[in-house]
């Protein structure tokens, strides 16, 4: 197998998608008793945590796409010498646009069916993967709110292959100082402006410092710089003192979404060395899930609507409402996401391979990770 046909593989990190995934999934159920399944509702207080752990598991998405992206375009420019910015553009497309637009145009039928008002101009910004506008302004709708994520990270993908072809040495140290111009400005903005306003949106939104955190730690694991090896007991005190810290800061500290994304990185370093994991998320059950998760991620808001459209008038129990809104929405998100997979995504995704010069896949035998 020569340079250009290797394949790179990487333990568990199907299994932190997978999760980050469900976590999603979950919050959106929890969070929205109320006011979506007509359910009673959790206090304020756990509802806001609630919307906060949704928001960090997005940020682990964010850093690991940062991660994987990185480290696959440096190992590129290591073989070819340059970055090639074209295919990366095709391969980001191939991936991400056709669910991406197919959703949006079966949420917008579902939208005009339902007589839900949404503005011209916010079908404008989802049209044009800017998601993240009306979701700044609290402007978005529940089927499609989502898509900020998606708005952000292909906002941050627009400069990233152009800045790591340009950049031909100390990589690291121009990592390191932008990160600390985003520590500066979210610093500034955080003190000066309140949580609702629109620079404190821009800010608490924009998460490409949580991607340049991801290719922090992928550039030096590319120079061979890993962080040191851990044990099973050093990885339990680190998930415990996580669990604390989210438990005890604020989610309105500037530094929040930044240490989400270091205890991410610390998360993948302890899945890809070898038997230094505390759980081993490399596992078929996580590896499938992972495999689905953009799936999961996007179709799921439209099937929990869906949902909550039937049993919030209906006369149930509310024990079966429950089990609607829970089993049904996680069994009905995973079968669809499945089938679009299996017969929409896979299809297209196949056509990614003559844009590929650096494969990575999800499992040792080779099936190709959707980076």
């Amino acid at each position: 197998m020569n340079n250009q046909n290797r394949t790179i593989y990487f333990k568990g990190l199907n299994g932190i998608r997978a999760l980050a995934a469900l976590a999603v999934v979950f919050i959106h159920i929890a969070g929205f008793h109320k006011k979506r399944f007509g359910l009673p509702s959790f206090n304020d207080g756990i509802n806001l945590k609630l919307e906060e752990i949704g928001s960090d598991a997005v940020t682990v998405f964010f850093t690991l796409s940062g991660f994987l992206i990185t480290y696959l375009l440096l190992q590129e420019k290591k073989i070819t010498g340059t970055v090639d910015v074209k295919k990366f553009y095709v391969r980001r497309v191939l991936r991400i646009w056709p669910l991406y637009y197919l959703y949006l145009g079966i949420a917008l039928i579902v939208i005009a069916l339902f007589k839900i008002h949404i503005a011209p101009l916010n079908i404008f910004f989802y049209f044009f993967l800017c998601g993240n506008i009306p979701y700044i302004l609290g402007t978005s709708f529940y089927v499609i709110g989502h898509f900020w994520s998606i708005g952000v990270e292909e906002q941050f993908y627009i400069i990233w292959p152009f800045l790591l072809k340009q950049v031909q040495k100390n990589i690291l140290l121009k990592l390191c100082i932008g990160l600390i111009f985003f520590c500066v400005v979210k610093l500034l903005v955080y003190t000066n402006y309140q949580v609702g306003s629109i620079p404190y949106g821009i800010v608490s939104t924009n998460r490409f410092d949580c991607m340049m955190i991801g290719a922090v730690f992928a550039t030096l694991l590319y120079n061979g710089q890993v962080l040191p090896s851990t044990t099973k007991s050093v990885n339990l005190i680190i998930c415990l003192s996580a669990i604390v810290l989210l438990c005890v800061i604020e989610f309105n500290n500037p530094f929040h979404s930044m240490l989400i994304s270091i205890l991410t990185c610390i998360l993948i370093n302890s899945q890809i060395q070898e038997q230094t994991f505390l759980i081993n998320l490399d596992k078929p059950l996580f590896n499938f899930l992972g495999k689905i998760s953009y799936g999961i991620y996007v179709i799921h808001p439209l099937v929990l609507f869906c949902i909550s459209s039937i049993i919030k008038t209906s006369t149930l129990p509310v024990l079966f409402k429950y089990i609607c809104a829970y089993v049904g929405g996680f069994t009905i998100t995973i079968l669809i996401a499945y089938l679009s997979y299996e017969y929409f995504e896979k299809k297209i995704l196949l056509l990614k391979e003559k844009y590929t010069i650096v494969r990575s896949s999800t499992l040792q035998t080779g099936n190709l990770i959707q980076a």
